[in-house]
């Protein structure tokens, strides 16, 4: 099931896009980011991170940027935007890094932010070619972290010289504290499992 985009100013890479979210009946549908969706999609990210809304949470990328976002909907109320979330191709393509995934509060629980997170996955491998998923999640979203370590990924050790320093220079760690960001990884190299969910789904 595809939609057609408008041409846009910002570059979001097309492919299919699969009807329905797992389970629920059919209820909550995934389609293609518009435009109109900005301002809601700006809400859902700033109460994500316990922020004030504001018109920079709703921004698209910057044209260069190659990247795909889908938007969750509940057909019971009118296709109501209740989830969405952002793929971004990084290191030439070989790395898809979920921007975000947000569900509304009153919605979690459902499973829906495992779909949002295992479509991304397929979707940053079959349109960006990507062999690994990255994303970075705040150190106090415990419940993030559960979600994304029980999906298959991985929290990775940072090797710089400043995560080295940080680790080896007591001064230096009680002056900064802990880093506020963790990152966690996959590989998605084979999604097979994922992708027969989904297409019985659609």
């Amino acid at each position: 099931w595809t939609t057609r985009c408008p041409a846009r100013s910002w570059r979001q890479e097309r492919m299919p896009v699969p009807a329905r979210v797992p389970g629920h009946d059919g209820r909550y549908r995934f389609r293609e980011y518009e435009p109109r969706d900005r301002k809601v999609l700006g809400i859902l990210r700033a109460v994500a991170h316990d922020e004030p809304p504001s018109e920079a949470w709703g921004k698209p990328p910057a044209e260069e940027v190659v990247h795909r976002t889908v938007v969750l909907c509940d057909e019971q109320e009118r296709g109501r935007v209740v989830g969405a979330a952002r793929v971004i191709a990084q290191d030439g393509n070989r790395v898809a890094h979920l921007q975000f995934v947000c569900v509304e509060d009153g919605r979690r629980g459902l499973g829906l932010g495992t779909a949002l997170v295992r479509w991304s996955e397929v979707i940053g491998r079959e349109s960006f070619g990507a062999r690994k998923a990255e994303m970075e999640v705040d150190r106090e979203n415990a419940r993030a972290r559960r979600l994304y370590e029980r999906l298959g990924y991985a929290l990775e050790v940072d090797a710089s010289a400043a995560a080295r320093a940080w680790a080896e220079n007591p001064t230096i760690r009680r002056m900064l504290g802990p880093p506020r960001v963790l990152k966690f990884v996959k590989d998605i190299s084979d999604t097979s499992a994922g992708e027969t969910e989904a297409r019985a789904a659609a």
